[in-house]
C-alpha cells in the first residue's frame, strides 16, 4: 500500500492554514481509510494512487432524528443491558434507504451509506473529538468491515510461541485484559476488541491491528503493571488506552489462527473455587459460537452475513473453538496462561 507512520496522536480537528478542517490517511483494520475527523491513530501518507476502502467525514446538514421512543423507556434502555439495538456505551442504531443509522445517548449520530464507502458524522455540541474517534476505530469500524466483506469478529488476539489465539466474548467478559496479560507474558499482540480476518492459500489470518489496547482499570494494573501508563478514554474514569508500540511486543504481519477461546469468566466466593478448564465446542456448537461474536452482527443484513460465512466455515475448520472457564482476579492469570499454552502444545 506504500504508507509512512507517522508519530503522534490527533486530539483537536486538524485544521490547515486556511481554516479548513484537514483531510488525513490512516490504516484501520489493515485498510486505507480517508478522513477528516480524526482518529486516534498514527497519521499516514498515501502513495499516489492509493484509494481509501472508505471515507470518513463530518456530515452536512441535519442528522436524521432519533426514533421517537417515550422518554421514561427510552431512559430504561440506556439504563439496560447490552442487546440487539444497543450496547453498554448506550447506542441506538436503526436501517433506513440511505444507509445505517446510529445514536448515542450523548448526542452523536453516524450514517453508515448502504455501500459501507461513507460514513458521516454529526457531533453532540461541544463533542470531545477522542470519543469520536474511538467509536469510529470500534462499532462503526467493525460494521464497515464486516459490510465490505472483511470478516470481523468482536474480540482480541495475540501470537504465543505456539501459535495465534483469540479471546472472544461479551463486552466485560474481558477479552483484552486476557490479550494484555498474555502480552506481559512475551506474547505478541494481534488484535484488540476487532479481529479482522483474511484468507491465503485456505488459510485463515488474523490481521495486525492498531498498537493500543483498551482496558479498566485495576485491569491495565493487573494486566501490564502500575506502569502501564494509560491514558483515560473521555467517555469514562476507569477505561484506559494503553500504547504498547516500543514496550511491549507487537505482531507485524498477518498470523495463521490456532485457537479460538469463548471466555467464560466465573466470579469466585470464600465458598466456591472455579478452576481453569475448557470445554472443545465440535460440529455446529463452533460456528455457532463464531457467528455470535461477528463485530456488531446484529447490525448486519442477511446478504452481509452470508459473504462472511465462507471464511468462518474455513476458520473453523483450522482452529480449535474452546469456553475457557475461568476464575476471575490477578492471581489467576499466571493459571489461565499455562492452560492456554499446554493447550497448544498438545494440539
Amino acid at each position: 500500500m506504500g504508507v509512512k507512520n507517522i508519530a503522534g496522536l490527533e486530539h483537536v480537528a486538524p485544521r490547515s492554514a486556511g481554516g479548513a478542517i484537514d483531510t488525513g490517511w490512516y490504516v484501520l483494520g489493515g485498510l486505507p481509510v480517508q478522513s477528516n475527523v480524526p482518529l486516534p491513530l498514527p497519521r499516514l501518507y498515501p502513495s499516489d494512487g492509493t484509494v481509501p476502502s472508505w471515507v470518513i467525514r463530518y456530515g452536512a446538514g441535519q442528522p436524521r432524528p432519533m426514533p421517537g421512543i417515550p422518554e421514561e423507556v427510552l431512559d430504561s434502555l440506556w439504563r439496560g443491558p447490552a442487546g440487539s439495538d444497543r450496547d453498554q456505551e448506550g447506542l441506538l442504531a436503526g436501517q433506513y434507504p440511505d444507509g445505517l443509522w446510529f445514536w448515542y445517548r450523548a448526542g452523536h449520530s453516524f450514517r453508515i451509506a448502504p455501500d459501507a464507502r461513507l460514513i458521516e458524522v454529526f457531533p453532540a455540541p461541544g463533542a470531545d473529538v477522542r470519543f469520536i474517534g474511538q467509536t469510529l476505530c470500534g462499532p462503526i469500524a467493525g460494521v464497515v468491515l464486516n459490510v465490505l466483506g472483511h470478516a470481523t469478529l468482536h474480540g482480541s488476539a495475540v501470537v504465543t510461541p505456539h501459535g495465534a489465539v483469540g479471546f472472544l466474548g461479551p463486552s466485560g467478559q474481558g477479552k483484552s485484559t486476557m490479550a494484555a496479560s498474555f502480552v506481559r507474558r512475551g506474547a505478541a499482540l494481534l488484535a484488540d476488541d476487532m479481529l479482522v480476518l483474511e484468507t491465503h492459500q485456505n488459510t485463515v489470518y488474523g490481521r495486525p491491528s492498531e498498537s493500543f489496547i483498551k482496558l479498566w482499570e485495576p485491569g491495565a494494573t493487573h494486566a501490564l503493571g502500575p506502569a502501564h501508563g494509560g491514558r483515560s478514554i473521555p467517555r469514562t474514569d476507569d477505561k484506559k488506552v494503553v500504547w504498547l508500540d516500543g514496550a511491549y511486543a507487537l505482531a507485524r504481519e498477518p498470523a495463521p489462527l490456532r485457537a479460538l477461546y469463548v471466555l467464560d469468566r466465573q466470579a469466585t466466593s470464600a465458598k466456591a473455587t472455579v478452576d481453569v478448564t475448557s470445554l472443545t465446542l465440535a460440529g455446529r456448537e463452533r460456528i455457532a459460537a463464531i457467528l455470535i461474536h461477528v463485530a456488531q452482527s446484529s447490525y448486519l443484513a442477511t446478504p452481509a452475513m452470508a459473504r462472511l460465512l465462507p471464511t468462518l466455515t474455513r476458520l473453523v475448520s483450522q482452529a480449535a473453538v474452546r469456553v475457557l472457564r475461568y476464575p476471575d482476579g490477578e492471581e489467576m492469570q499466571e493459571r489461565v496462561y499455562a492452560h492456554v499454552l499446554a493447550e497448544l502444545v498438545g494440539s
